[in-house]
């Protein structure tokens, strides 16, 4: 499998100060990779710094083999999407709309979550927020997008919804889409993804196949994951600083 992004000696974070020191990170074609970390461990300032919405202090960052410096917008005509922790839906606007406005295909989402198909018409705004997610989602996913990085997917919505979304990712996966999922449930981000790193205080402590880091979770959430442990404050919770969500 080809690596489609990479991160080699990364450091990232706001006003000079790195809060991320040193990552080395890549995922591969058709894999899921999460990244685990309690609150504050630098998982939403790696993703900005993999997307292109923040600038790295030192390192390289490669997509699709190249070393890249470009802007998110310009890594999203290539194909990489970025659905933050905020749902990126436009309320005012209908639900078709928003797929226009995403250069996506409604077909292909009322295709991933036909739940949505009957409310194409409906504004966003008026949608439950698990419909919401999966108008993010689909619209993303709706796209040629080769590149996928996902923060917090299942934030305040109900086991079935995450299980619905978790799903779409993996059946695209294994059509070859590379995934990065920042996800704070442990255990259901182990249930679907292939490998796994675990950050503490900026840095990656370990990493490994999902299947041996998932036997070792107990042990993890006691050394690394637990919540109040100290932390460098993960600078841009909530998603982009503009809030502007998925690219």
């Amino acid at each position: 499998m080809s690596v489609l992004l990479q991160a080699q000696g990364v450091d990232a974070g706001y006003k000079g100060h790195p809060f991320v020191r040193g990552l080395d990170l890549e995922v591969h074609e058709g894999e899921i990779v999460t990244l685990l970390g309690h609150n504050g461990a630098g998982k939403t300032t790696t993703l900005l710094a993999l997307s292109g919405d923040m600038a790295p202090l030192a390192g390289t960052v490669s997509f699709l083999g190249q070393p890249v410096r470009s802007p998110l917008y310009r890594r999203a005509r290539s194909g990489l999407a970025f659905v933050t922790e905020e749902r990126s839906v436009f309320m005012h606007l209908s639900v078709a709309e928003n797929i226009k406005v995403g250069a996506a295909d409604a077909e292909k989402v009322c295709e991933l979550f036909p739940e949505l198909r009957p409310l194409l018409p409906r504004q966003a705004g008026k949608l439950s927020g698990g419909e919401q997610q999966m108008l993010t989602l689909g619209r993303a996913l709706a796209r040629p997008t080769r590149m996928l990085l996902i923060d917090e997917l299942s934030l305040g919505l109900a086991p079935l919804v995450v299980e619905r979304l978790m799903e779409a990712v993996r059946r695209a996966a294994a059509d070859g889409l590379g995934v990065l999922l920042v996800e704070q449930h442990v255990e259901e981000a182990l249930r679907y993804a292939d490998r796994a790193y675990v950050m503490r205080r900026g840095k990656v402590v370990l990493e490994g196949p999902s299947t041996e880091i998932a036997g070792r979770v107990r042990e993890l959430e006691e050394a690394y994951l637990a919540q109040g442990a100290p932390t460098d404050t993960d600078g841009a919770q909530g998603g982009r600083p503009d809030g502007s969500g998925v690219v």
